[in-house]
C-alpha cells in the first residue's frame, strides 16, 4: 500500500480538490501512452511512415520554405503538430481549389491518425478502470457530473465506464450501431420522479466528457439540404448519406482548419463549463502545447480568478511556462514542483497516469 504523506512542496491527491463539486479532469496523450497509444513523437513517424512519397515531397518543401528549424521528417521532427499547423495554413490561404492539395494532404493526414489509434486492438484498461473505481468511491454522494475533457481520440474512458458500470454522456444520443450528435444533452440532469412528482437527482459518480478533437467513431454526413449532421459509429456503412471522418488535427497554432459542427458547439460548452461547473481542474499528460486551448479555455477563467489548475507532466514546456503567469497554476513534473506560486526542486511522478491512478485509488481506500 502507498502511505500519502503530506509535503510542503509535494503536490498531493489531498491538495486537489478532489471531493469538490467542481473538481474535473482533462486528460492529454500522456493519459493514454501506458493503455497503448502513441505519444507525438511515435506518432508523427508512423503518420510519415503511411504517406506516399508525393506526400512526402509537399511535406518537405513547405517545412523547407516555412519552417525555421531541424527538418527530419522520417524521424519525426519536426512533429505532426506543426507539420499540420503548417499544411492547414496553405490550405486556408489558397482556398479549396488552388490548395486542393494540401487539402487531400490533410484528409490523408487524419485517416492515418485514425488508423494508427485504431490498430491498437486491445489497449490496456487497468488505470483508467482503476480511476473511475477510484472515483466513484470518493464520489458516490455527488448529485453534480463529473467533466472530463480529453485531446485523445481513443475511446479508454468510454470502454472503462462500461467495465465500471458508470454513466457516461458524450453528447451523443441514441441506440445500437449509430448515435447521433446532440450537444444539450451534456447539459441534462439525470434521477427520476419520486412518489410526491418531486425530481430526485441522481447520486454517484456520473461523467459528462468532452473530446476536443473528436474521436476515430466519428462522422460527418450532409443530406439533399445539404445539413450537417455528426454521427458515432465504428461502421460508417451503416450511414446513408456519403460521410468523412471529422476529427481535428493535432495542432499548435489551432487554426483548426474551420471550427466546424460539432466542434463550435463543443468548444462553447466547454468553455462555458471551465471556471463555472469545473473549477478546479486537474490535468494529466497534457503538454499545455495547444494555444487554441490555453487562450480559449483557460486563460479567461484564470484572469477571472475562477478557476484553479493542477497540471501534471514529465517536463516543463513553453506552453505551460506560458499558462503558469497565473498564480492558481499548479504543477509537478519528473524534476520540479510548482505549489501555491513557489517553485521548488521536488520531484512527482504523478506524470506517470498509472502513478497518479494508485495514489487516487489509495485515497479512496481500495
Amino acid at each position: 500500500m502507498i502511505v500519502l504523506t503530506k509535503s510542503t512542496y509535494r503536490i498531493g491527491i489531498e491538495d486537489i480538490d478532489i471531493s469538490n463539486y467542481g473538481f474535473g479532469l482533462f486528460l492529454g496523450a500522456g493519459a493514454s501512452f501506458e493503455a497503448g497509444y502513441p505519444l507525438m513523437d511515435t506518432l508523427t513517424v508512423s503518420v510519415i511512415e503511411n504517406l506516399n512519397e508525393r506526400q512526402k515531397d509537399i511535406i518537405q518543401g513547405v517545412l523547407t520554405e516555412d519552417f525555421d528549424g531541424y527538418i527530419d521528417i522520417e524521424h519525426g521532427t519536426p512533429n505532426i503538430e506543426v507539420i499540420a499547423d503548417l499544411i492547414s495554413a496553405r490550405a486556408i490561404t489558397l482556398g479549396e481549389i488552388q490548395g486542393s492539395q494540401y487539402v487531400s494532404l490533410l484528409s490523408s493526414i487524419r485517416d492515418s491518425i485514425v488508423d494508427i489509434i485504431s490498430s491498437v486492438d486491445h489497449p490496456n484498461l487497468d488505470h483508467h478502470v482503476m480511476m473511475l473505481q477510484a472515483l466513484s468511491r470518493i464520489r458516490q454522494q455527488a448529485a453534480s457530473p463529473l467533466w472530463i475533457f480529453t485531446t485523445n481520440y481513443d475511446s479508454l474512458i468510454e470502454l472503462a465506464a462500461a467495465e465500471v458500470g458508470v454513466p457516461l454522456y458524450d453528447g451523443f444520443l441514441g441506440g445500437g450501431p449509430v448515435r447521433f450528435f446532440h450537444v444539450a444533452s451534456l447539459k441534462w440532469s439525470h434521477g427520476s420522479i419520486n412518489n410526491r412528482h418531486y425530481f430526485e437527482p441522481r447520486k454517484g459518480l456520473q461523467i459528462n466528457l468532452i473530446k476536443l478533437h473528436g474521436s476515430i467513431d466519428w462522422w460527418s454526413t450532409k443530406d439533399d439540404t445539404q445539413r450537417q449532421r455528426v454521427f458515432s459509429t465504428l461502421d460508417e456503412t451503416r450511414l446513408r448519406a456519403s460521410s468523412t471522418r471529422t476529427i481535428i488535427l493535432p495542432q499548435r497554432s489551432k487554426t483548426y482548419e474551420t471550427m466546424g459542427f460539432p466542434y463550435d458547439q463543443l468548444w462553447r460548452l466547454a468553455s462555458e463549463t471551465i471556471g463555472r461547473e469545473c473549477k478546479y481542474l486537474t490535468s494529466v499528460g497534457y503538454s499545455f502545447g495547444d494555444e487554441h486551448i490555453n487562450q480559449n479555455l483557460f486563460t479567461p477563467s484564470l484572469i477571472d480568478g475562477n478557476l484553479k489548475i493542477f497540471a501534471f507532466l514529465k517536463e516543463e514546456t513553453p506552453g505551460l511556462a506560458n499558462i503558469a503567469r497565473f498564480p492558481a497554476v499548479n504543477y509537478g513534473t519528473a524534476s520540479c514542483t510548482r505549489k501555491n506560486g513557489e517553485m521548488n526542486y521536488e520531484p512527482s511522478d504523478f506524470w506517470k497516469f498509472s502513478s497518479f491512478v494508485r495514489y487516487l485509488s489509495n485515497y479512496a481506500g481500495l
